[in-house]
C-alpha cells in the first residue's frame, strides 16, 4: 500500500509542478530524511558498518536513483495507474533472478504467473481510450525499470544473507545513494540556472510522495531481510491494485481508470500471487 501512496503522491505533485527531475529529487530527499529518522529511532545508527552499507549506497545510485527518475517520467507521461500496471511485472523479474542467482527453488507456477502478467500487459497495450496527454514513451520508461528493480531485490537479499546489516540500515543505504546521485544529476544538468534556488522552492508538492517513498523502502528492506525474494516480492506486487483503488478515490480529476485498466491490474496481481503462492 505504501508504494501505491508513493504513486498517488507523486502524480499529485507533478500536477502542481510538472518537473520530473525535481520531483524525483524531492521524493528521494524526503525519503532519505524518513529513513535516517527511522534508523535513529530504532537505535541502529551505531550498528551500521561502512563495509556492509557501501554496496547498497552504490546500488541505490542506480536503483532507486536512476529508476526513480525513469519512473517519474512514466507517471508524467502515462499516469500512475498505467505505469503501476506495467511495473507489476517486477515480481516475475525478481523471482526468476532469485532462482538463478540465490538458489531459491524453481517452481512451475512461474510459467502461469508469467502468462497472467503478460495478459495484463497486453490488455493495457491495446487500450483504445487513453488520456488526452498520454505519451507512449512513458510505457517504455516504466517497462525499462522492471529488470533494474529485479536486480535491486536480489542484490539486497544477497547482502542481507551475507552481512549483519538490518533492513532499516539497508533501506537507508539505498536511499542515500539514490538521493546523492539525483542531487548530482540536477546540479550538473541545471548548471548556470540557479539549481539550488529551484530545489529550495520546489519541495512542497512532493513531500507526501517522498514520505511514502521512505516508508515503502523501509518496509520492503525489512521484509527482504526476513524472507525469501520469491515470497516477499509477489506480496509487494499488490501495490498495483492499491494504486488503481487510490487513483479512483484521489485522482478522479487527473486520470481516468477504465474497466480494461482495472482488469489488467487484476491479471498482473494474480500473476504475482501465483508466483509467490507455492513459495
Amino acid at each position: 500500500m505504501l508504494f501505491g501512496g508513493l504513486g498517488i503522491g507523486l502524480r499529485r505533485g507533478l500536477a502542481q509542478l510538472p518537473d520530473a527531475e525535481l520531483g524525483a529529487l524531492h521524493t528521494q530527499l524526503t525519503g532519505f530524511v524518513v529513513a535516517v529518522l527511522a534508523v535513529l529511532a530504532a537505535g541502529q545508527i551505531g550498528d551500521i558498518a561502512w563495509g556492509d552499507i557501501w554496496p547498497l549506497i552504490a546500488l541505490g545510485a542506480v536503483v532507486p536513483g536512476v529508476t526513480q527518475l525513469m519512473w517519474t517520467y512514466a507517471v508524467r507521461d502515462i499516469g500512475v495507474s498505467r505505469a503501476m500496471v506495467i511495473v507489476g511485472a517486477i515480481p516475475l523479474a525478481s523471482s526468476v533472478g532469485a532462482m538463478i542467482f540465490l538458489d531459491e527453488p524453481f517452481r512451475t507456477a512461474i510459467i502461469l504467473g508469467m502468462l497472467l502478467i503478460v495478459g495484463g500487459a497486453m490488455l493495457l497495450a491495446y487500450e483504445r481510450k487513453r488520456p488526452a496527454n498520454y505519451r507512449a514513451v512513458g510505457a517504455l520508461w516504466a517497462a525499462s525499470t522492471v529488470l533494474l528493480f529485479g536486480v535491486r531485490d536480489n542484490v539486497a537479499r544477497w547482502i542481507a544473507l551475507d552481512t549483519d546489516l538490518s533492513g532499516l540500515g539497508a533501506a537507508a543505504g539505498l536511499i542515500t545513494g539514490a538521493a546523492a546521485a539525483m542531487l548530482m544529476f540536477v546540479l550538473m544538468t541545471r548548471r548556470g540556472k540557479k539549481p539550488l534556488r529551484q530545489i529550495r522552492r520546489s519541495a512542497g508538492p512532493f513531500l507526501v510522495g517522498g514520505a511514502f517513498f521512505g516508508g515503502a523502502y523501509l518496509a520492503l528492506m525489512e521484509a527482504i531481510d526476513r524472507g525469501e525474494v520469491t515470497v516477499v516480492i509477489p506480496l509487494v506486487g499488490t501495490f498495483v491494485i492499491w494504486t488503481v483503488v487510490l487513483a479512483v478515490i484521489f485522482l478522479r480529476e487527473l486520470e481516468a481508470v477504465s474497466v480494461r485498466l482495472a482488469f489488467a491490474s487484476v491479471l498482473v496481481v494474480a500473476g504475482a500471487a501465483v508466483v509467490g503462492a507455492t513459495a
